[in-house]
């Protein structure tokens, strides 16, 4: 039941409408369930690191608001909800894979996660609308429902289109364990999931999903003796989906990146770009990067206390509106110094790469296809989208993704009962995975 809920949770996310100005799904339904498994397993290395992390941060806030005081409720709110409560998904993910295993657990995602990719999908399919729509002020959304019902981060075309990819991956590492009702359901997932990603024109998920097919042929590669035909299913589903959303609106901002490239490379020999190419292959985010960059020079040690532009670095008041209104870097790495300094940043890498450290020691050998296409996921997620967008932020891709980077490791369980030890063993169906172990 508590995989069910989260796996709903996670991968189902409508919109419940905003409080205090921020947009709520389900995801935040399990905060006091991570909270529980966060204080009853809170000495651990992970734990510690976190905690650490989030008391730097707190302290980050404290000296900003003695220097520029009056911010100290919103400035805790952006650490508590923008920063820290999607890495802490990773707890429960750790959690729940302990108990039931990462095969079992990928499985229970993926189902809900095909049924949300068919439902938006199919709809914009039968009808030729576009999945990318401009509003008539000439902003961008994703034109999808889920049963007439709202889904989260419409609104946001970064925020929302990961989300697919990542489904995708689940949803391939589910493939090889199915049986034929389920491998049907999988298939059909898998083409929604790349027609609605490159249907949303967005650069970071149109790469991200390109991950698949290198994950499929490692997987196969280290499986020769396995059955091929999920495989065709996944490769094919992809490419026949790529083929049909590429050819019908998928192409037109990524084929611009490109033009703005072979221009810059045009450039007679000592010629000096004039910055327009980086700005249309960045969107504009290249100005956002400076603008962060600056602010960071400006303090280093405890960075702007998590607020926005323009808190320390008086001199971007001269720039234009638009960019001063941003509230984040767009670029993930970038946003956490820039928010919280090198007080903050340091423990808060720690923190990632002991969460990377146990995927490590946990690793299955050979790797079944849960492993590898969970591994899958979580690469895209701290890959493209995190280098063009805070991604890993948004309580819904960005939660999924560092839940399953916690499911990845090999945690100890809290709840009692029998828990699932990561080693070498044979399933009925001929496929390597998680053996369940009373202790």
């Amino acid at each position: 039941m508590l995989a069910i809920l989260a796996a709903v949770s996670l991968t189902v996310p409508l919109s419940f409408g905003l409080a205090y100005g921020y947009e709520l799904n389900p995801a935040y339904l399990l905060a006091p369930l991570i909270a529980w498994v966060f204080f009853t397993d809170r000495y651990t290395a992970l734990n510690t690191a976190f905690l650490c992390a989030a008391l730097a941060g707190l302290a980050s806030i404290v000296v900003a608001n003695m220097i520029d005081p009056g911010h100290f409720v919103d400035n805790t709110a952006n650490l508590v909800i923008e920063v820290l409560f999607a890495p802490s998904f990773l707890f429960l993910g750790r959690e729940i894979s302990g108990r039931i295993g990462l095969s079992k657990l990928v499985t229970t995602l993926a189902i809900p996660s095909a049924i949300f990719l068919i439902v938006c999908a199919v709809p914009l399919l039968l009808s030729g609308t576009p999945v990318r729509a401009t509003n008539p002020d000439g902003t961008v959304f994703l034109d999808i429902h889920f049963l007439g019902l709202p889904v989260y981060a419409v609104f946001g075309i970064n925020s929302l289109a990961p989300l697919f990819c990542i489904q995708v991956a689940i949803i391939a590492g589910a493939v090889y364990r199915s049986n034929r009702y389920l491998l049907a359901l999988f298939a059909a997932g898998i083409v929604c999931g790349v027609f609605l990603a490159i249907g949303s024109q967005s650069r970071a998920a149109m790469f991200a999903i390109l991950l698949v097919i290198p994950f499929v042929a490692i997987y196969v590669a280290s499986h020769l003796k396995l059955p091929l035909a999920p495989s065709a299913i996944v490769v094919a589903s992809f490419l026949a989906a790529g083929t049909m959303a590429i050819g019908g609106q998928g192409n037109g901002r990524l084929a611009g990146s490109f033009q703005a490239l072979a221009h810059g490379s045009e450039l007679p020999a000592g010629a000096k770009a004039d910055g327009n190419e980086v700005d249309t292959l960045t969107t504009g985010r290249s100005a956002i990067w400076h603008m962060a960059l600056d602010e960071f020079r400006a303090s280093p040690v405890i960075g702007n206390g998590f607020s926005g532009f323009g808190r320390f670095d008086k001199s971007e008041d001269q720039l234009p509106e638009s960019l001063r209104a941003n509230t984040t870097a767009h670029l993930y790495y970038l946003n956490v110094l820039w928010k919280g300094g090198v007080l903050f940043a340091l423990p808060f890498l720690v923190f990632t790469l002991l969460a990377f450290r146990a995927v490590w020691r946990g690793r299955q050998r050979p790797a079944s296809s849960p492993w590898i296409f969970s591994l899958c996921g979580v690469v895209m997620m701290f890959t493209f989208p995190s280098l063009t967008w805070d991604i890993l932020i948004i309580p819904s891709a960005g939660a999924l993704a560092w839940f399953l980077l916690g499911a990845l490791g090999d945690p100890p369980t809290i709840f009692g009962g029998s828990r699932v030890t990561k080693v070498r063993g044979v399933h009925a169906a001929g496929q390597p995975g998680d053996i369940p172990v009373s202790r």
